[in-house]
């Protein structure tokens, strides 16, 4: 870990996730920025700063936290502890030093209290093996494909935006986006790879619709945008300035057939697993549900309900 000065910022002290000895110094740095800037007291100003210091594995954990631990400071460092627990061996007793002392010298050691005194057992070895695996995430690289539900390949998720601010689809995989996730059961964060303008997740907004909105209409859709921490606003947000509705990264789960699944949040804390469709061939979003959405839109014929409404993102790792 890197710290530098007093007025260092979070650019200057950078947190890898080494050891645990990496993370008592970490916690230890962040409380000392805390109390200069007279914040000892306000965790939600704490975890947004330590955020902004995560790199590498560091980083790849911290996004696979849930949001209530990412934004706040008491549970993020009881979480940094328990991902990175001190293995170092602990001191030896005190009262037993002068006795090795003794043994180890050749006067004391032909003395009879010397002699009868038992040499101090070797400290059992720890199995740091096995610290190691306990905290190893395993974090895949690669692209969502988009198939038909029989399996016919229609493309890939395109990593350049169209005109909607949202990403459409393409015929090759050399222009597909790119993404890394940790392979969990529960929710995650999928990041965005190879794209400028610092760290971008995968997110789903439902555009002009407030939290307490999208659940009102099953002919709403969500479309699939990159989503940004913002510290000054001290929320994450679409990276497209002019979405203003809800907006969510933290809700992707991968099926068993590797099948991209999302499940937003609404305001009373319920999930609502959301299907993907087609919209004019092209434009992928998300519907609370398919059949409900197509009686919902008239623009949608039996034609394209059979060949392009019923869709699927199958993640392909990278090769």
């Amino acid at each position: 870990m890197l710290v530098k000065t007093r007025s260092a910022s979070a650019e200057e002290i950078t947190f890898y996730g080494i050891d645990g000895e990496e993370a008592e110094n970490f916690l230890r740095t962040i409380r000392k920025r805390a109390l200069m800037e007279g914040k000892q007291r306000d965790n939600a100003w704490i975890a947004d700063f330590a955020a902004l210091c995560f790199a590498g594995d560091a980083l790849r954990w911290y996004e696979t936290l849930d949001d209530d631990v990412q934004l706040d400071w008491s549970k993020l460092r009881r979480a940094i502890l328990d991902w990175l627990p001190n293995t170092a061996p602990r001191p030896t007793d005190p009262s037993s030093a002068p006795q090795a002392a003794r043994a180890a010298s050749p006067a004391l050691a032909a003395s009879p209290t010397a002699a009868s005194a038992p040499a101090p057992a070797p400290p059992t070895p720890l199995n740091t093996a096995a610290f190691a695996q306990e905290r190893t995430v395993p974090f895949l690289e690669g692209s969502f494909q988009i198939t038909s539900l029989n399996g016919n390949s229609m493309g890939y998720l395109s990593r350049a935006m169209d005109a909607d601010a949202t990403y459409p689809r393409t015929n090759s995989r050399y222009s597909a986006l790119r993404v890394s996730f940790a392979l969990l059961q529960d929710r995650h964060t999928i990041k965005l790879l190879d794209l400028s303008g610092g760290d971008q997740f995968l997110g789903l907004t439902w555009r002009n619709l407030a939290p307490s909105d999208w659940t009102k209409s099953e002919k709403y859709t969500a479309a699939i945008v990159p989503m940004s921490f913002f510290p000054s606003e001290t929320k994450w947000k679409s990276a497209n300035v002019q979405d203003k509705g809800a907006s969510q990264h933290h809700i992707w789960s991968l099926s068993r057939d590797k099948t991209l699944q999302a499940s937003f949040i609404d305001n009373a804390g319920g999930a609502h697993r959301l299907q993907s469709v087609a919209s004019k061939g092209e434009r992928i979003r998300f519907v609370r549900d398919v059949e409900k959405f197509i009686k919902n839109d008239p623009n949608y014929t039996q034609v394209a309900r059979l060949d392009i409404v019923f869709l699927r993102l199958v993640f392909v790792p990278d090769e």
